[in-house]
């Protein structure tokens, strides 16, 4: 009665080597799949692509003839436009431009404020028109008997109000902003409490 054998070592090895090689041939095969899909989805490109190029050129030429044909210079907005681009990335902008980076956050906290709202910018704009003409037709001196007077003036009466209103509402503001960032500081330990925490300290010890 003979004996079974048994597969000796370097069998299996020889086992184990064909199944790794057999793994990457798939593997090689499903990269070649891929490959080729690619390719094919470059080939149908290559029958769209000079289409498409071809007509975005016409494209542009048309909008160029139709700004030439309105009397834009568009040779000299494109002179200008690469002057601005050469500006905008010399060091200094950059120096500029990286600053403005580092205050986002407090240019975020502006623009979330009514100061760009339709209200305030009528106010700046009324204001500097007022400024504007008073400094154009000049003003007289006033003293304080005639400025007395001058609140009998309906407008003066009115600008007055509008002033005293806003500082009432500013007033506010800066309170709930002292009220915000106090913060009570820590006060040193009184004797009594020292002597406290020392008897505490002893029972500890003791026990």
């Amino acid at each position: 009665m003979s004996t079974p054998s048994v597969p000796s070592a370097s069998a299996a090895t020889a086992s184990s080597g064909a199944r790794d090689a057999v793994a990457l041939l798939e593997r090689i095969d499903e990269r070649l799949a891929h490959v080729e899909s690619i390719l094919a989805r470059l080939e149908a490109l290559e029958h769209v692509l000079p289409g498409a190029l071809a007509g975005a050129v016409d494209t542009f030429d048309d909008v160029v003839e139709r700004l030439r044909g309105r009397g834009v210079d568009v040779d000299e907005r494109l002179r200008t436009l690469m002057r601005l681009s050469e500006r905008l990335t010399s060091p200094e902008a950059l120096r500029v431009l990286n600053a403005l980076v580092d205050k986002l956050a407090l240019l975020e906290q502006v623009l979330e404020s009514d100061i760009f709202a339709e209200a305030s910018i009528d106010v700046v704009a009324k204001g500097g028109h007022a400024f504007a003409v008073a400094r154009t037709e000049g003003s007289p001196e006033v003293g304080l008997w005639r400025a007395a007077r001058a609140t009998s003036d309906e407008d003066v009466r009115r600008a007055l109000g509008f002033l005293v209103r806003v500082a009432q509402l500013f007033g506010r503001s800066l309170a709930d902003g002292a009220q915000a960032r106090h913060v009570p500081e820590a006060q040193p330990p009184s004797n009594e409490q020292k002597d406290h925490n020392d008897q505490n300290d002893q029972k500890g010890e003791r026990a």
